[in-house]
């Protein structure tokens, strides 16, 4: 950390390295500033039912969590709590006619427009009238006496079962993939009548699907190391085209997959540790980013609401939570968080953009806290130089908020300028100025608060 301060002091005395100096000093100055606080952590049946999944209802009001199938008293459950209070309000178990008893994880939970879906994970007896049950769709899950659930039943196959799903916007749809992952369907969550089955161009095994914003574009990921975009217009359902991931091998694909609330942008998380983000336009992906943050699977990713952060989730035994500034295209973290279990899951709330739920063992709910967002514009451009307060001031805020006490914070926002105006009056003293108070720069502590974790 010393180092990194040095090197932005020094920068500023060769006129070539002071758009890198600007760079590395609000970066530092964000880094430093974020910082993510433990606010809950949501135990379903006394910490007996260990969650595998997470989703917030659409207007934030309940948080779902689907779990593991171990015990056999969790197998195809979905527990869910008050998204004001975190009181756990209610059980949803799958209908009588499925039988979890097979290792029935909850691997994907989805909520929209009062509508609950849960896929089962290895649901090997789950049948309805000879066929075969892939998910259960709950409309209005949360209400006290909520109507009856809907069976999905995918047809062609009674061995065909659905892990993988994913709830239109307006929760009139739900689309999933089949066990051999080498369809994807379209369902009515009224009745669950399949409107419609699709193969990726190629053949190659599906992954992930999430719907667009808009309710007509999805996406899905593949073994093939490609995204695709498919168009659903009601009664037909077409693929678009198809964009192959960067840098990602064969075999390899991507877990985690996000729009951002505007649908402008898509984020996915690999299996490589890279995050990819595309800037989104009708039916083509132009890769905005692509930035290796791991040396293992990203599992999970999420926009917060105003598209500002990218969370991640990641591991394999155990995992890390992060965060991103969404505008810059760096792999350095804002903040990040050690678990004891891999992340498997991510979600904002979807209105507050300072309220984060993620899964690991429980679902756990982070607070936010500190600076706000890096501004857009890279720092970097030598056309920042001259106006340095307003290209400073996004990051003044931060530290200031993070630390009241300390008056160091009012110092860093002008750094990056000072040796440039200062420079002719004096020329040594006034650089070396800034490399005693540069060490206090970062005086939030970037140590998390954290609580006990179970085992």
């Amino acid at each position: 950390k010393l180092q990194f301060l040095y090197l932005i002091v020094l920068a500023p005395r060769h006129t070539s390295m002071r758009g890198t100096a600007a760079a590395l000093w609000a970066c530092a100055a964000a880094v430093g500033a974020l910082e993510l606080n433990l606010e809950e952590e949501l135990v379903a049946d006394g910490g007996a039912c260990r969650s595998w999944s997470v989703a917030w209802s659409d207007d934030g009001s309940y948080i779902a969590g689907g779990h593991y199938d171990s015990p056999r008293e969790c197998q195809g459950k979905v527990t869910l709590w008050d998204g004001a209070t975190y009181a756990q309000r209610r059980v949803v178990a799958p209908t009588d006619a499925v039988d979890v008893t097979q290792h029935g994880s909850v691997i994907r939970v989805d909520f929209a427009s009062g509508f609950l879906a849960a896929g089962y994970q290895y649901a090997t007896n789950a049948y309805v009238a000879g066929e075969k049950v892939s998910a259960n769709v709950f409309p209005d899950a949360a209400a006290a006496a909520p109507p009856a659930d809907v069976s999905i039943v995918l047809e062609g196959s009674p061995s065909l079962k659905m892990d993988e799903l994913a709830l239109s916007p307006n929760g009139q749809y739900l689309a999933g993939l089949g066990t051999t992952h080498a369809y994807l369907y379209i369902m009515s969550t009224s009745d669950g009548t399949q409107l419609a089955r699709e193969t990726l161009t190629g053949g190659a095994d599906l992954k992930r699907v999430v719907w667009a914003p808009n309710g007509r574009t999805l996406v899905t990921t593949a073994s093939d190391a490609e995204v695709a975009v498919w168009e659903w217009d009601g009664a037909t359902l077409s693929q678009q085209g198809s964009t192959p991931v960067a840098d990602l091998l064969s075999g390899k694909f991507c877990g985690g997959v996000a729009f951002s609330s505007d649908g402008a942008q898509l984020a996915l998380g690999c299996q490589d540790g890279r995050l990819h983000v595309y800037s989104v336009s009708a039916d083509s992906l132009t890769e905005v980013r692509n930035v290796k943050i791991t040396t293992f699977q990203v599992r999970a990713v999420a926009f917060s609401p105003d598209a500002a952060y990218i969370a991640t989730g990641e591991g394999m035994v155990s995992g890390k939570l992060r965060l991103f500034d969404a505008a810059l295209p760096d792999a350095t973290p804002l903040v990040e968080e050690a678990r004891e279990k891999a992340v498997r899951g991510v979600a904002f709330h979807p209105s507050d953009a300072g309220l984060l739920a993620t899964v690991a063992r429980n679902v756990d709910l982070w607070r936010i806290g500190g600076a706000t967002p890096r501004p857009a514009t890279a720092p970097d451009t030598p056309a920042p130089a001259s106006p340095a307060p307003a290209t400073s001031a996004p990051s003044t805020p931060s530290p200031a908020t993070s630390a009241p006490s300390t008056p160091a914070p009012a110092t860093p926002a002008p750094a990056t300028t000072v040796p440039e105006t200062s420079a002719p009056a004096t020329p040594a003293p006034q650089t070396s100025a800034p490399a005693t108070a540069a060490p206090a720069t970062p005086a939030p502590d970037p140590q998390l608060h954290r609580k006990p974790q179970p085992l």
